[in-house]
């Protein structure tokens, strides 16, 4: 997990979509390893920090994601209007 989350300290600006669903799956395998064993206290408390930092990287990712979606959707939609507004301006 530590492995995990310094590369995505590291590089997760730079991962593409797939990267991040490999980081998703790779995320997934690891808690689920680290499920069958006991832990003190100690490393409980590293293993829920290490879990919390790739949960707010991956949240920030997403987050992200859905905004270049929606900026690209704005993007399309001015782009119609102003075909259209500019197609009226002419037949006039």
């Amino acid at each position: 997990m530590r492995v995990l989350v310094e590369d995505i300290r590291t590089n997760g600006n730079e991962y593409t979509a797939e990267q991040w669903a490999d980081a998703e799956g790779i995320f997934e395998e690891v808690c689920d390893e680290l499920e069958q064993y006991e832990y003190t206290q100690d490393e409980k408390t590293e293993i829920s920090r290490l879990k919390g930092e790739y949960m707010l990287a991956i949240g920030r990712w997403k987050v992200q994601d859905k905004m270049d979606v929606v900026r690209d959707v704005i993007e399309q939609v001015s782009g119609a209007v102003k075909g259209l507004t500019g197609e009226k301006e002419n037949e006039n």
